[in-house]
């Protein structure tokens, strides 16, 4: 898999919410320490403001 740190956040911001289905949510949960270690400043402010929010990445 490749991805560019917008669309992370943008597949997060869909199936890291509590209403997607299960499978996709342990995807993002696996993705998450690699996304984190990619990118720790925007990863710290992802958590924070957005992680399973629902809200879409402009």
């Amino acid at each position: 898999m490749s991805a560019n740190v917008r669309s992370l956040m943008h597949l997060m911001d869909l199936r890291a919410k509590d209403d997607a289905q299960l499978e996709a949510q342990q995807m993002c949960e696996l993705i998450w320490p690699h996304f984190e270690a990619w990118v720790p400043a925007i990863a710290a402010w992802y958590k924070k403001n957005r992680w399973a929010k629902a809200r879409l990445s402009p």
